[in-house]
């Protein structure tokens, strides 16, 4: 590669960002990009050292990547998946109780209600953007029935789940981040008031679980519990969206494969997985050194912002053989879009379902095309999706 930078943010990355990605693996496997200089790791290996040593590359870097320094406060900061060891393992411990998979069953029926309910308003209008009239509604369903949030205030979620997403674009102009700014203070005020009133009136909730929840005595503190409301709202509605906006640009421009999955269910759990390896909503997951420290043999300082291109790692040709090619048969090591070892998703199933459910009940009901419009694309570091994807919707 030549010795400029390559710009994570330019939006012509974005929109096609593998080709880019294959040139790294090959000529620069770890280097700094931009913006800020921020240490790319784009090889599966390395990106596999960094997720297995902890210890020298601290998630303390994810924290680094959703604080940038016009935001004066980010309750997300002591999430547990901004923790290392030894504090991340209670953390984990008491949060995974409420991931089940009674949980899990328990959402389905209302998610098929909802993603069923979304279909016919669309085939009305035909013309219609599917983030928008469909995919960020889903997530949005199951993140509101697992906090116990009242549906009347979904607009304000995903306007929440939207600014926690851009804190990772750094380029935003003053105007977008008064408002990220606003918008998070009003944030955790409403969450405030919401753990006040899962004290007094628990129920069946994620909330009321984690308030009562206890090992070895040990509960979460109220600043744990907040951490938790600000990770789990935003990124359980983002990263679904997008990875569900992902899969429906797939399918319209792949009208045979659209098909192939109309007339067999039992396909989409292998396309669901081979989407996440081909085309991962998580772009980067961050770390930052607690040491100087080589990896690929190049150097890499101390307290350095390093960034696992998790969506290159899955292109990797030393593991994947002709990762090009989308492959419904593709065997393969673990995806890793879903992380490894101590951080690995705690949502992982919730998700998978999710994408399960909202492809099901439209793909039964229609068929989709691409609109008049080109697809437009989101301008962030830490997930890669369809921002506006017009589309037409046509029964079946």
């Amino acid at each position: 590669m030549s010795d400029a930078r390559v710009n994570f943010l330019d939006p012509a990355v974005r929109a096609a960002p593998h080709l880019v990605y294959a040139r790294m693996r090959r000529e620069s496997p770890v280097c700094q990009i931009d913006p800020a200089g921020i240490w790319a790791v784009t090889r599966y290996e390395d990106v596999m050292t960094v997720l297995r040593t902890p210890e020298v590359f601290s998630s303390e870097g994810s924290a680094a990547a959703f604080s940038p320094p016009w935001l004066d406060r980010n309750p997300l900061l002591g999430a547990m998946n901004m923790a290392d060891p030894p504090r991340h393992g209670p953390l984990r411990a008491l949060i995974s109780r409420a991931f089940n998979t009674a949980t899990i069953h328990r959402l389905e029926p209302l998610l098929r209600q909802v993603a069923a309910q979304l279909v016919p308003p669309m085939l009305e209008r035909r013309e219609v953007d599917l983030v928008h009239d469909f995919c960020q509604h889903i997530p949005a369903a199951a993140m509101m029935a697992l906090m116990g949030l009242d549906p009347a205030h979904g607009a304000r979620f995903l306007a929440w789940a939207k600014d926690f997403a851009d804190l990772a674009s750094i380029a935003l102009d003053e105007n977008r981040q008064s408002e990220i700014r606003t918008d998070l203070r009003e944030m955790e005020e409403y969450m405030n008031g919401l753990l006040e009133e899962r004290r007094r009136n628990p129920g069946t909730d994620v909330i009321s679980d984690l308030i009562r929840a206890e090992i070895d005595g040990q509960k979460l503190t109220h600043e744990e519990l907040m951490s938790f409301c600000f990770l789990l709202l935003p990124a359980g509605i983002e990263t679904v969206t997008h990875q569900l906006a992902l899969m429906l640009h797939m399918l319209m421009t792949r009208p045979e494969l659209q098909e192939q999955l109309r007339a067999a269910r039992s396909l989409l759990p292998p396309f669901i997985e081979e989407m996440l390896r081909y085309d991962p909503v998580a772009q980067g997951l961050f770390r930052m050194t607690t040491a100087d420290t080589t990896l690929g043999g190049v150097n890499i300082p101390k307290h350095s912002i390093v960034m696992l291109v998790m969506a290159s790692a899955t292109h990797d040709e030393a593991q994947f053989q002709d990762p090009e090619r989308f492959d419904l048969d593709r065997p393969g090591p673990q995806n890793t879009v879903f992380g490894h070892g101590i951080h690995f998703c705690i949502g992982a199933s919730l998700a998978r379902m999710e994408l399960r459910v909202a492809l099901e009940e439209l793909l039964s009901r229609a068929a989709i095309v691409p609109g008049v419009e080109p697809a437009q694309w989101r301008l962030s570091l830490a997930v890669r999706g369809p921002a506006v994807l017009p589309a037409e919707i046509r029964a079946v």
